[in-house]
């Protein structure tokens, strides 16, 4: 894997590493399912994860909730 300034000076404009993204979710996966499956729970993962209201920051929940709302279908009685 060429770094980012390499691959620059090669004349690249855009450089993607999407697969990196990837494999580090797949091994924390891995790694959160083998703690489960040996030990029966994940309580000492807590600070290898993102918390409830972090995540739902992170997606942006209140906005899609917001449009949810606003689209929804209510049904006509």
């Amino acid at each position: 894997i060429m770094s980012a300034e390499t691959l620059h000076k090669l004349g690249f404009k855009i450089i993607l590493y999407p697969l990196s993204v990837l494999f580090a979710n797949t091994f924390a996966t891995m790694n959160i399912l083998k703690e489960l499956k040996r030990t029966g729970t994940t309580t000492k993962s807590k600070q290898k994860v993102v918390n409830f209201d972090q995540f739902n920051d992170l997606v942006e929940l209140p906005k899609f909730q917001k449009l949810e709302k606003k689209y929804r279908f209510s049904k006509r009685e």
